[in-house]
């Protein structure tokens, strides 16, 4: 299970891929506040979430 934070706080389920996925990535990239860190070291803004999520789904023609 997951534990989202945010405007309503949810848990969700997190499939053994995707947790290894995570761990190495947290491994590799170190983020110092936030699991996902912007270019300048803070947050991504809920629009630039949105832009990376259209890009993927078009990319994965979902």
């Amino acid at each position: 299970m997951l534990h989202v934070k945010g405007d309503k706080d949810r848990y969700t389920l997190l499939s053994e891929v995707a947790l290894e996925t995570l761990r190495n990535y947290h491994k590799g990239y170190r983020p110092k506040e936030w699991l996902f860190e912007g270019q300048r070291k803070g947050h991504y803004s809920r629009r630039s979430v949105e832009k990376i999520m259209d890009n993927a789904i078009k990319r994965a023609r979902i």
